[in-house]
Formats: C-alpha cells, sequence, structure tokens
C-alpha cells in the first residue's frame, strides 16, 4: 500500500508532469522547506481522501467513473443536486481548380443535417452513433479527381470530388459535398477566410482534418491525420461525425478535436470520437485556451460517444490559469472504457451533467489531479 508519505516523495522525484500542447504543468523544482513539505502532504492527504493505493495505481473506494490504471488521481464525488461543476499560418495557397466548382444559386444549398442520424453504434449496443454506415462518402457515388483547391467565390459547391491536396476557403458560403480530401499537408480544409459547411464527406492524411474558425461538419469521416482530428475555433459545429484511428507523429499528442484558443460559439453534438486504437492519443477532446484570449464561450458539447487517451476529455484552463472560457456545458455523453487516466478531468467552472458510461450507464465524475504552488511556503 502507498502512503501520502510515498506518494509525496514521488512527486518530488518527478518535477515536471507531462507536456499538453505547450502547456506545461510544474511541480516544484525543489521543496527544501518543511513547511512547504508539511502544507503539500496535508493537501494530498486532504484529496485522496476515499481512496486506496496498491501497486502505484489508484482505486477509488467507490468503484466507478476512474480507469484501474490511473495514477495517484482521486475524483470528486459530487453531492446531491451537484451537476459536477467544477472550481477546483495555414497552409500554403494553391490555384483553384476552376473547372471543378460551381456557384451555389441562391437558396438551393441541398445536404442539409439530419435531425436525427442512425448510424452504427461503437459497436454494437441498441443505440445507435455515427460510424461507418453513414458518414463519408454516400454509396455508389461517383468522384472526379482533382488538386488542391483554393476557392475565392462566394457560394461555391465542391460536389463530387476526389481532391488530392488542401481545400483552402476564402470566400463565404462555401460548401463541400459528396467528396474525398486527402493529402499530407497542414489541413485537410481550412477556413482561411469566410466560412464553408462540409456533408458526407471524408477526409484523411493530412496533418489535421479541419481548422480552425467558422467551419461545420456534418457526417463527415476524418481518420488518418498525424497531428489532431480536427481544431475547434470560433462558430464551429462539429456533428453526426467520425473522428477515429489517428496516426499521431514521433512525439506528438494527438487529439480528437482541439481546442487552444478563447473561442465563441464551439457545439460539438452527436459524434463519434474514438481513439481507443489510437496510439499516443492525448484526449478525444482537449479543451484549453492555453494561446488565450479569454471569452465568453460558449462552449456545447453534447450527446457524444467518446473514447480513449489520457483522459478522454480534458477541459482546464490556459496558460496556467491566464484565460478563460465560460459558459461550457458538456452534457448527455457517453464514455468508453480505453482512456489511460479516467474519462474526464475538469478544473474550471462547467456545467457536467447526465455524462455516463457508456457499458452500464453509470455517471461519469469529475477527476481532478492536486494543482501545486512551485512557490514554498
Amino acid at each position: 500500500m502507498t502512503t501520502v508519505s510515498n506518494l509525496l516523495a514521488g512527486l518530488v522525484a518527478s518535477p515536471t508532469r507531462r507536456r499538453d500542447h505547450g502547456v506545461h504543468h510544474r511541480l516544484p523544482a525543489s521543496l527544501d522547506s518543511l513547511a512547504a513539505t508539511v502544507t503539500l502532504a496535508a493537501f494530498l492527504s486532504e484529496m485522496l481522501t476515499g481512496c486506496t493505493f496498491t501497486g502505484g495505481t489508484s482505486s477509488p473506494s467507490t468503484g466507478d467513473g476512474l480507469d484501474s490504471r490511473s495514477e495517484a488521481i482521486c475524483r470528486e464525488v459530487p453531492t446531491a443536486g451537484d451537476q459536477g461543476a467544477s472550481a477546483c499560418t495555414g497552409p500554403s495557397d494553391s490555384e483553384p481548380d476552376s473547372a471543378s466548382l460551381s456557384p451555389l444559386p441562391e437558396n438551393s444549398r441541398s445536404g442539409r443535417p439530419s435531425a436525427s442520424p442512425s448510424p452504427v453504434a461503437p459497436w454494437g449496443s441498441t443505440v445507435r452513433w455515427p460510424g461507418p454506415g453513414d458518414t463519408g462518402v454516400p454509396a455508389g457515388t461517383s468522384l472526379k479527381a482533382s488538386g488542391a483547391i483554393t476557392v475565392t467565390t462566394p457560394n461555391t459547391v465542391i460536389d463530387g470530388l476526389d481532391v488530392s491536396g488542401t481545400v483552402t476557403i476564402a470566400a463565404s458560403g462555401v460548401v463541400i459535398k459528396n467528396s474525398k480530401i486527402h493529402g499530407s499537408g497542414t489541413y485537410g480544409v481550412y477556413t482561411r477566410s469566410g466560412d464553408v459547411t462540409i456533408y458526407d464527406s471524408e477526409i484523411y492524411g493530412f496533418e489535421n482534418g479541419i481548422g480552425s474558425s467558422r467551419w461545420s461538419a456534418y457526417r463527415v469521416n476524418i481518420h488518418g491525420t498525424y497531428g489532431d482530428g480536427v481544431k475547434l475555433g470560433s462558430n464551429v459545429t462539429l456533428q453526426d461525425s467520425w473522428i477515429h484511428d489517428l496516426t499521431p507523429a514521433a512525439e506528438a499528442h494527438a487529439d480528437g478535436g482541439q481546442m487552444q484558443s478563447g473561442v465563441t460559439n464551439l457545439v460539438v453534438r452527436h459524434n463519434t470520437i474514438d481513439l481507443a486504437s489510437t496510439k499516443s492519443a492525448n484526449s478525444a477532446l482537449f479543451i484549453a485556451p492555453s494561446l488565450g484570449p479569454s471569452s465568453v464561450g460558449p462552449v456545447t458539447i453534447i450527446d457524444n460517444w467518446l473514447d480513449g487517451g489520457n483522459f478522454t476529455v480534458f477541459i482546464v484552463d490556459g496558460d496556467d490559469g491566464r484565460y478563460y472560457v465560460e459558459n461550457i456545458t458538456l452534457s448527455e455523453n457517453r464514455f468508453g472504457r480505453h482512456a489511460r487516466y479516467g474519462p474526464l478531468r475538469v478544473n474550471v467552472p462547467a456545467i457536467t451533467s447526465n455524462n455516463v458510461w457508456a457499458d452500464t450507464g453509470v455517471p461519469i465524475r469529475n477527476v481532478k489531479r492536486p494543482r501545486i504552488d512551485p512557490t514554498p511556503v
């Protein structure tokens, strides 16, 4: 059995934690003050109440809400009525392939998202989630080969293309549908300016599938990226889509969806973000405004299937408390069992409700690591 004193000794011996996309969470380089040591020990003792530690791994006494492989982590157990709120340059441009583009006639845009998609579940439950059956290019669609595209004409529609290279958006009202986009550059679809809506398409091979602001994606299959699945910026909606089987480059910590700025109007609704088989996966959703600035949000994450990573969902402040995003909601999500440390970590005020283990329906509870002031008392 590992005591609090043993754990404290381990923390002092390892002063620096894992880096999360440029955010360094530091422990003190030295604790040469007896007062600092006593204070830290007391703090950890309080944090670890209710958990036992055996062989270096934690086993919460309540038996749910935390992966058995977690290392020195104790979860917060909400009281009755508690909703879980916790206080604790784009790619290079290329010439557009004008022969394959057509302006969208006014009031004739097609491919609106379905109100209630019914995909295959991950995989075998009675609940259906976005997956191979209803994301990506519809079966039987004939595709025309194309090179990289830069769109500069408003209301352009890209339909039925097999694009080798980045689609760069520099116009408003652009639509991409029934298309395959693949390559090895920074982004599959990049909004330099304007906005884009993507329907029923497949994106793979790039560092990141889509980035970064002013885009919407419905029924999109994103896989095989070597950075992140998508970059989550302002005025973004990711819905009814499937992000899976990423292929991170060496030293990369892949996220299914990554938010690193103070965004506004971000919605992640009814997706399957499954990194269970992705090596070096960091989080299915990484929400941390480490690049700033602070914002009022809102950020809404609702009705998703989420799995894999260190923490499957990671929602924290940015730059060690310098930046915050307000009005974050995490609700009605289902979690798989393949996170390394636990399903959820939130250290900022957020509304969290009705998030459950997918296999049992047992509520998910927040996991918080202790924050330690590196300055000795």
